[in-house]
């Protein structure tokens, strides 16, 4: 895939102009419709875009959860940036958490 890079870019873009959805709606059909993105190259940079958007709209769960399928099912290995993108979900939601049981 010649322009996984600039499809990044755009959805890094998205997430930084808080559209993380319409980040998300790209990865859709980058993904999910066209069939995966096993071996092409700046398939990772797609991936940590749709962890930041995910990390953003859908909360922990959901970017744990793509992680894991980032390796398990479309073969797409993460990097440092993957799963600091998990870590930070993680830790919101634990301080949302802590924050919220404690009054």
């Amino acid at each position: 895939m010649a322009y996984a890079r600039a499809a990044a870019d755009a959805m890094f873009a998205c997430n930084r102009s808080r559209m993380g959805g319409v980040a998300l709606d790209i990865f859709q059909g980058l993904v999910v419709e066209s069939g995966g993105l096993r071996a092409a190259p700046g398939a990772r940079f797609i991936f940590n875009a749709a962890l930041e958007a995910t990390r953003r709209e859908r909360g922990a769960d959901a970017v744990v959860q793509l992680l894991y399928d980032m390796r398990h099912v479309y073969g797409v290995p993460p990097d440092a940036v993957s799963f600091q993108a998990c870590a930070c979900a993680c830790h919101v939601y634990v301080h949302v958490c802590v924050c919220t049981c404690s009054y």
